[in-house]
């Protein structure tokens, strides 16, 4: 057995191929046998999609757990994962907090914000960031977008490395959630 809210945490973390979906869940019954399938199972046993790694990444930031965040990057460098796409999810991150925190400043219901913005099916992305946007106002997420930008600069200029880039980033982002300003302030 598994609860609907397991099976949708399963395809948050493998994806939704549906091969990759039937190969795990037949891992998941062989070793669940009669029993309930469960989150803890699911961590043990499958394999996390790059996006997956990537979101468990900015959730580290989103709560300001700089060490965990620090050694997801570090696992995600070990995948050789591109430092491009890396960048790219936590910024989709940021752009689903932000529209998710700009609805609600609207005053709009969270059905009214997944329509408004075409999440249909992903609905789950908007419940996630509307938790997060919690932690936010609008010179944070401005200064996180700032942030963004100048990590997205220096990663296609070539001449900084690569990692380093990411690893500021990421301090920077968790300095903006916690303090309400930018590290180097100008």
């Amino acid at each position: 057995r598994i609860s609907e809210v397991n099976a949708r945490y399963l395809i948050e973390n493998i994806g939704d191929d549906i091969s990759v979906i039937k190969n795990e869940i037949e891992k998941l019954c062989n070793f669940s046998k009669d029993g309930e399938i469960d989150k803890q199972t699911i961590d043990f046993l499958c394999i996390k999609t790059v996006e997956a790694s990537v979101y468990d990444l900015v959730k580290k930031i989103f709560a300001c757990d700089i060490t965990s965040s620090l050694n997801i990057l570090g696992d995600l460098f070990f995948m050789r994962i591109e430092p491009v796409i890396i960048l790219h999810t936590i910024a989709t991150s940021y752009v689903d907090l932000y529209r998710a925190y700009s609805g609600k400043k609207a005053g709009k219901s969270t059905p009214q914000i997944v329509t408004d913005f075409g999440y249909k099916n992903r609905a789950f992305v908007i419940d996630r960031a509307l938790l997060d946007a919690k932690k936010f106002n609008s010179q944070k997420l401005n200064l996180s977008f700032e942030a963004l930008l100048k990590a997205d600069d220096s990663l296609k200029s070539f001449s900084s490395d690569q990692r380093t880039v990411l690893e500021q980033l990421i301090v920077r982002l968790i300095y903006i959630i916690s303090k309400g300003e930018a590290v180097d302030k100008d």
